[in-house]
């Protein structure tokens, strides 16, 4: 758990292979018994390297992007990446549930609340979390290289049919 957000991750980021699991937000409502909201992330780890996070879900009723990170998780072997790349497929868990563009919790629209509060309502607090605890993860830390192909067309030839 990060000191100042309410949500820990069940999954290890650093851990080779693989992994789903959920960052579990804690919230009580009347519809939450435990106490605990699951907002699925998963990880593909291949050793040093880059890290890259692809989310998806951050609207609700938007499921294209759902589906397209999740088919990635299924599809997408560890050996064919070199670093880490974190999927976070529905980031607007509750609103994806209901359905809905907005959390049906506290009508928070995920677009809108960045840079969150650890200590707002449960769409606030995903927000933060993505930027005091994952978007650090993944921000550049040198300079491009323009004799290559720009990054996004290289992470692009990924999803590529016989690539």
């Amino acid at each position: 758990m990060s000191e100042s957000n309410p949500i820990t991750c069940n999954l290890d980021l650093d851990a080779p292979g693989k992994h789903a699991g959920t960052l579990d937000l804690v919230h009580s409502d009347n519809q939450h018994s435990m106490g605990v909201i699951p907002v699925p992330i998963a990880v593909i780890n291949n050793g040093p390297g880059p890290t890259a996070l692809v989310t998806a879900g951050n609207h609700g009723d938007e499921y294209e992007g759902q589906v397209i990170v999740r088919d990635l998780f299924h599809a997408l072997p560890p050996g064919d990446i070199t670093g880490r790349l974190i999927l976070m497929p529905a980031l607007n868990y509750p609103a994806m549930l209901d359905n809905h563009r907005v959390s049906p919790l506290d009508g928070g629209n995920m677009n809108r609340s960045f840079p969150g509060d650890p200590s707002g309502g449960p769409t606030a607090v995903i927000a933060h979390y993505l930027d005091s605890v994952l978007f650090p993860l993944v921000r550049r830390r040198h300079r491009p290289s323009f004799r290559r192909a720009p990054g996004p067309l290289r992470q692009l030839r990924l999803c590529l049919p016989g690539r």
